[in-house]
C-alpha cells in the first residue's frame, strides 16, 4: 500500500485595511455613481461600513457630520460588484441601514469577500427636495487576505 500524500499550504497573510469612496456636491433629485478597485494584490474581506457626511450649508468652520445620531431615509444607495453583476440588494436601501457611523459602524451579518482587483459599483441617489451634500465620504472596513504564492 502506498502512502497518501499530504499537501499542505501556508496559511494566508491578513492584514486590516480600509477603502475609502467620497462623492461631491450631491445635490437634492439627483443620483451619482461611483466606483471602487480593489487592489490586485489580495483579496479583501469586508464586514464593517460606516459613512459620514457633510451637507452644503454646514460652514467650513463647523464641518459638522450630519450623519451621527440623523435617520436620513431619501439617502438612498445601491452596491454592485462588477466582476459578477451580484447586486448587493435588491433594489436602493436608505443610507442608515447599510452604513454606520465611524463611532458605531454598520457591521455585516455575513462578511463579504470580494477578490482582488473587483470593481464595487456605488449609486447614491438623493431623494430630498431641499438637502444638497457637500461630501459623502464611504468606509468599506475589513481585512486584505494575501495568499502566499499569488492570488
Amino acid at each position: 500500500m502506498q502512502a497518501r500524500k499530504i499537501i499542505t499550504r501556508p496559511a494566508p497573510v491578513t492584514m486590516a485595511f480600509t477603502y475609502s469612496l467620497s462623492f461631491s456636491n450631491l445635490l437634492s433629485s439627483t443620483s451619482q455613481d461611483g466606483s471602487l478597485q480593489f487592489d490586485s494584490d489580495a483579496d479583501f474581506e469586508l464586514y464593517k461600513m460606516s459613512a459620514s457626511m457633510v451637507s452644503v450649508t454646514d460652514t467650513p468652520a463647523t464641518n459638522l457630520d450630519i450623519l451621527d445620531g440623523v435617520r436620513h431615509n431619501s439617502l438612498l444607495c445601491q452596491l454592485l460588484e462588477n466582476n459578477t453583476e451580484q447586486k448587493l440588494s435588491n433594489a436602493p436601501v436608505p443610507m442608515n441601514c447599510l452604513f454606520g457611523t465611524g463611532q458605531e459602524p454598520f457591521i455585516l451579518s455575513n462578511p463579504k469577500v470580494f477578490g482582488a482587483n473587483t470593481t464595487l459599483s456605488v449609486r447614491m441617489i438623493n431623494q430630498y427636495t431641499a438637502q444638497d451634500f457637500a461630501v459623502i465620504r464611504l468606509s468599506f472596513i475589513g481585512r486584505k487576505i494575501f495568499i502566499p504564492g499569488g492570488v
